[in-house]
Protein backbone atom coordinates (compact mmCIF):
# COMPACT_ATOMS: atom_id res chain seq x y z
CA UNK A 1 0.00 0.00 0.00
CA UNK A 2 1.36 3.46 -0.63
CA UNK A 3 0.59 5.59 2.55
CA UNK A 4 1.00 9.73 3.29
CA UNK A 5 0.81 11.13 6.95
CA UNK A 6 -1.76 13.71 7.30
CA UNK A 7 -2.21 15.79 10.52
CA UNK A 8 -5.89 17.07 10.35
CA UNK A 9 -5.48 19.71 13.49
CA UNK A 10 -3.87 21.42 10.15
CA UNK A 11 -6.67 21.61 8.42
CA UNK A 12 -9.30 22.56 10.48
CA UNK A 13 -12.62 20.76 11.17
CA UNK A 14 -15.24 20.52 8.72
CA UNK A 15 -15.63 18.76 5.54
CA UNK A 16 -12.84 18.10 2.81
CA UNK A 17 -12.02 15.92 0.37
CA UNK A 18 -8.98 14.49 -1.43
CA UNK A 19 -7.99 13.65 -4.87
CA UNK A 20 -5.72 10.58 -5.26
CA UNK A 21 -3.89 10.55 -8.82
CA UNK A 22 -2.55 7.00 -9.62
CA UNK A 23 0.11 6.36 -12.13
CA UNK A 24 -0.14 2.38 -13.14
CA UNK A 25 1.02 -0.18 -15.79
CA UNK A 26 -1.07 -3.31 -16.90
CA UNK A 27 -0.56 -6.69 -17.59
CA UNK A 28 0.90 -5.86 -20.83
CA UNK A 29 3.12 -2.96 -20.00
CA UNK A 30 1.02 0.01 -21.34
CA UNK A 31 1.22 2.69 -18.79
CA UNK A 32 -1.81 4.58 -17.03
CA UNK A 33 -3.25 7.72 -15.33
CA UNK A 34 -6.18 7.38 -13.00
CA UNK A 35 -7.73 9.75 -10.33
CA UNK A 36 -10.36 9.07 -7.72
CA UNK A 37 -11.84 11.88 -5.20
CA UNK A 38 -12.53 10.81 -1.06
CA UNK A 39 -15.08 12.78 0.65
CA UNK A 40 -14.44 12.94 4.39
CA UNK A 41 -15.07 15.09 7.64
CA UNK A 42 -13.16 16.04 10.15
CA UNK A 43 -13.78 16.32 13.48
CA UNK A 44 -11.33 17.04 16.25
CA UNK A 45 -13.32 19.42 18.56
CA UNK A 46 -15.14 16.05 19.41
CA UNK A 47 -12.03 13.86 19.73
CA UNK A 48 -10.12 16.16 22.22
CA UNK A 49 -11.57 16.48 25.53
CA UNK A 50 -13.72 19.56 26.24
CA UNK A 51 -11.88 22.29 27.66
CA UNK A 52 -13.34 25.13 29.36
CA UNK A 53 -12.07 28.41 26.88
CA UNK A 54 -14.02 30.97 28.53
CA UNK A 55 -15.96 31.62 31.57
CA UNK A 56 -17.65 34.89 33.47
CA UNK A 57 -16.08 37.07 35.23
CA UNK A 58 -16.04 36.78 39.10
CA UNK A 59 -18.75 39.30 40.73
CA UNK A 60 -20.79 40.64 43.69
CA UNK A 61 -24.41 40.70 43.18
CA UNK A 62 -27.30 41.87 46.20
CA UNK A 63 -30.56 40.22 45.30
CA UNK A 64 -32.67 42.76 47.76
CA UNK A 65 -35.32 43.00 44.85
CA UNK A 66 -34.51 46.80 44.05
CA UNK A 67 -34.24 46.10 40.44
CA UNK A 68 -30.64 46.32 40.34
CA UNK A 69 -27.95 43.74 40.18
CA UNK A 70 -30.72 41.18 41.64
CA UNK A 71 -29.54 37.93 39.81
CA UNK A 72 -26.20 36.58 38.35
CA UNK A 73 -25.73 36.02 34.82
CA UNK A 74 -22.93 34.12 34.11
CA UNK A 75 -21.92 31.50 31.70
CA UNK A 76 -18.84 28.83 30.69
CA UNK A 77 -17.83 28.70 27.02
CA UNK A 78 -17.01 24.84 26.01
CA UNK A 79 -14.55 23.71 23.23
CA UNK A 80 -17.23 21.33 21.99
CA UNK A 81 -20.97 20.36 23.15
CA UNK A 82 -21.30 18.64 26.47
CA UNK A 83 -23.69 17.02 29.60
CA UNK A 84 -23.23 19.58 32.22
CA UNK A 85 -23.78 20.68 35.77
CA UNK A 86 -23.61 24.01 37.11
CA UNK A 87 -24.15 23.78 41.07
CA UNK A 88 -23.36 26.72 43.72
CA UNK A 89 -21.58 25.66 46.96
CA UNK A 90 -21.01 28.00 49.96
CA UNK A 91 -17.84 28.24 51.87
CA UNK A 92 -17.84 24.95 53.61
CA UNK A 93 -18.37 23.21 49.96
CA UNK A 94 -21.87 22.55 50.42
CA UNK A 95 -23.99 22.93 47.55
CA UNK A 96 -26.93 25.17 48.14
CA UNK A 97 -28.25 25.43 45.06
CA UNK A 98 -28.45 23.23 41.63
CA UNK A 99 -28.67 25.19 38.45
CA UNK A 100 -27.99 22.52 35.61
CA UNK A 101 -27.73 18.69 36.26
CA UNK A 102 -26.62 16.47 33.77
CA UNK A 103 -28.08 18.79 31.11
CA UNK A 104 -27.28 18.13 27.29
CA UNK A 105 -26.28 21.42 26.49
CA UNK A 106 -23.86 22.92 23.69
CA UNK A 107 -20.59 24.61 23.72
CA UNK A 108 -21.86 27.81 25.41
CA UNK A 109 -23.55 27.26 28.76
CA UNK A 110 -25.94 30.10 30.15
CA UNK A 111 -26.82 30.06 34.08
CA UNK A 112 -28.88 32.67 36.12
CA UNK A 113 -28.84 32.57 40.11
CA UNK A 114 -30.99 34.48 41.57
CA UNK A 115 -28.96 34.37 44.96
CA UNK A 116 -32.16 31.34 46.37
CA UNK A 117 -30.88 28.20 47.28
CA UNK A 118 -32.66 24.73 46.26
CA UNK A 119 -35.42 25.83 48.60
CA UNK A 120 -36.30 29.10 46.94
CA UNK A 121 -34.88 30.51 50.44
CA UNK A 122 -32.46 34.00 50.10
CA UNK A 123 -28.97 32.76 50.84
CA UNK A 124 -26.86 34.67 53.45
CA UNK A 125 -24.23 37.32 52.65
CA UNK A 126 -20.58 35.76 51.62
CA UNK A 127 -18.95 34.14 48.63
CA UNK A 128 -20.05 31.38 46.93
CA UNK A 129 -18.77 29.44 43.84
CA UNK A 130 -20.51 28.67 40.82
CA UNK A 131 -18.96 24.81 39.61
CA UNK A 132 -18.97 23.59 36.07
CA UNK A 133 -18.67 20.17 34.99
CA UNK A 134 -18.91 19.14 31.61
CA UNK A 135 -18.57 15.53 30.32
CA UNK A 136 -18.24 15.02 26.83
CA UNK A 137 -19.11 12.37 24.55
CA UNK A 138 -15.73 10.23 25.21
CA UNK A 139 -15.99 10.54 28.71
CA UNK A 140 -13.57 13.55 29.22
CA UNK A 141 -14.47 15.74 32.03
CA UNK A 142 -13.65 19.53 32.15
CA UNK A 143 -14.22 21.48 35.39
CA UNK A 144 -14.60 25.46 36.37
CA UNK A 145 -15.47 27.53 38.84
CA UNK A 146 -16.91 31.68 39.20
CA UNK A 147 -17.08 33.21 42.45
CA UNK A 148 -20.29 35.09 42.90
CA UNK A 149 -20.05 37.54 46.54
CA UNK A 150 -23.58 37.84 47.90
CA UNK A 151 -24.38 40.82 49.63
CA UNK A 152 -27.77 42.99 50.66
CA UNK A 153 -26.01 45.91 50.73
CA UNK A 154 -25.94 48.45 48.88
CA UNK A 155 -23.84 51.04 47.82
CA UNK A 156 -25.44 53.98 49.59
CA UNK A 157 -28.19 56.31 49.70
CA UNK A 158 -28.95 60.16 49.13
CA UNK A 159 -29.61 61.87 52.18
CA UNK A 160 -30.50 65.20 51.30
CA UNK A 161 -32.92 65.87 50.24
CA UNK A 162 -35.04 63.47 52.75
CA UNK A 163 -37.14 61.38 50.57
CA UNK A 164 -40.73 62.68 50.85
CA UNK A 165 -39.77 65.78 52.78
CA UNK A 166 -40.52 69.85 50.99
CA UNK A 167 -37.90 72.27 50.27
CA UNK A 168 -37.42 75.23 48.83
CA UNK A 169 -34.48 77.71 48.08
CA UNK A 170 -30.82 76.45 47.63
CA UNK A 171 -29.88 72.75 49.06
CA UNK A 172 -27.43 70.33 49.14
CA UNK A 173 -28.07 67.00 47.37
CA UNK A 174 -25.74 64.67 49.32
CA UNK A 175 -25.12 60.80 48.31
CA UNK A 176 -23.84 58.89 51.39
CA UNK A 177 -21.60 56.01 50.34
CA UNK A 178 -22.31 52.73 52.81
CA UNK A 179 -19.38 51.90 55.32
CA UNK A 180 -16.71 49.49 53.38
CA UNK A 181 -18.19 50.73 49.84
CA UNK A 182 -15.67 52.60 47.29
CA UNK A 183 -17.65 55.11 44.95
CA UNK A 184 -15.61 56.64 42.39
CA UNK A 185 -18.28 59.06 40.92
CA UNK A 186 -21.90 60.40 41.18
CA UNK A 187 -24.21 62.35 39.30
CA UNK A 188 -27.78 63.29 40.12
CA UNK A 189 -30.55 63.70 37.26
CA UNK A 190 -33.90 63.18 37.32
CA UNK A 191 -36.23 66.02 37.15
CA UNK A 192 -33.73 68.26 38.05
CA UNK A 193 -31.77 67.65 35.05
CA UNK A 194 -28.88 65.69 33.77
CA UNK A 195 -26.35 65.23 34.55
CA UNK A 196 -25.32 67.11 37.44
CA UNK A 197 -22.03 65.69 38.80
CA UNK A 198 -21.22 65.44 42.59
CA UNK A 199 -18.31 66.11 44.35
CA UNK A 200 -16.77 64.03 47.04
CA UNK A 201 -16.28 66.28 50.26
CA UNK A 202 -14.20 65.93 53.33
CA UNK A 203 -17.07 64.04 55.51
CA UNK A 204 -16.86 61.16 52.79
CA UNK A 205 -20.12 62.27 50.98
CA UNK A 206 -20.51 63.49 47.13
CA UNK A 207 -22.51 66.77 47.01
CA UNK A 208 -23.94 69.33 44.40
CA UNK A 209 -24.74 72.55 46.33
CA UNK A 210 -22.58 75.60 48.04
CA UNK A 211 -20.96 73.35 50.19
CA UNK A 212 -18.83 71.32 47.33
CA UNK A 213 -16.15 74.66 47.78
CA UNK A 214 -14.85 72.79 50.62
CA UNK A 215 -14.24 69.14 48.85
CA UNK A 216 -11.86 67.35 46.54
CA UNK A 217 -13.01 67.24 42.93
CA UNK A 218 -13.00 63.63 41.34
Amino acid sequence: MWRLSLDTRQLGDGEHYLDAYVSWVDALGDSHGYSVMTAFTIDNASADPVVVESRSSDRVFSPNGDGQDDVFNGYFSLSEPAVVSVVVRDALGVVVRSLLVNAADDAYVGWVWDGLDDFGVLVGDGVYTVGLTATDAQGDVAVSSVLAGVTQQVPGVVVSPVGGSTVSGTIDVVFAPAAGVTVSQVYFGGSIGCCRYATLVVDGTWRVGASVTVGLFH
